[in-house]
Formats: structure tokens, sequence, C-alpha cells
């Protein structure tokens, strides 16, 4: 499950406008997406061909635990945010693609040393894609 920052500070906001929210409320985005279709959309937002970034299933048992790595990190939950979905909700990103895409875009202010790597791993990536 995911959902940008962005649209879990607005389902906060409206939860707290909203007294008829109550209970658990799931904060994911409406689109279920799995490990692979994560790493290819921030590789393509960032356009860089790295699109393969894996850690070996034996190695996240043995570091979370059997059950927690097969039921939670291993295994994509379909997660859905049907509570926020009935109350109305507007999702500003539905998809995978465009979050990560305007997550990149924001970036551009940043100015921490290891953005500035990012950065310039990224500007070498889009001047080699035009």
């Amino acid at each position: 499950p995911w959902i940008p920052i962005d649209d879990t500070v607005s389902a906060l906001e409206m939860m707290i406008e909203n007294e008829e929210v109550s209970g658990p409320v799931n904060f994911v985005a409406p689109q279920i997406v799995d490990n692979s279709q994560f790493t290819r959309a921030l590789a393509d937002a960032c356009m860089t061909s790295v699109q393969k970034i894996t850690l070996p299933a034996p190695l996240v048992r043995l570091m979370y635990g059997t059950e927690r790595a097969d039921c939670i990190l291993l295994d994509s939950p379909k997660v859905v945010p049907q509570k926020l979905l009935d109350f109305g909700f507007q999702f500003q990103h539905k998809d995978i693609d465009s979050a990560m895409k305007a997550m990149v875009d924001s970036l551009e202010g940043c100015t921490t040393p290891g953005m500035r790597v990012f950065k310039m791993v990224i500007g070498r990536n889009k001047k080699a894609a035009k």
C-alpha cells in the first residue's frame, strides 16, 4: 500500500472536520500496486533505467521474521481506502505514476546534500532522454 503525503494530510484534515468519520480508516491510495509497479513508477519519474531493486526473500524473512515478511512485505496486501471513498474524499493522486512524478518534481527546491546528488542523477537521465 502507498499514499502520497499530500493525500495523507488532506485525508487527516477531512477526518478532523467531519465528525461522522469514526473507527479505523485505511490511509492508502485507491490504486493497488505491488513492489515492481512501485519501483517502475519511481524509475520512470526519475527517468532512469534502474528498474530492478530487489532484496532476496530469505533475507527479508531473516530481517523481519517469517510471518511479518510474508504477510506484509513479500505478499502485497490488498488494502482499499473504503471509508475515505465512502465519505467522498478526493485523492490528488489516484495512480502511482502521477504520484511519483509529482513527488520527484517537488524535490526541485530541496537543497540537502543527498538531494543534490539525487538531482544530479535525475538531471543526467533527463538530458539523456531528450
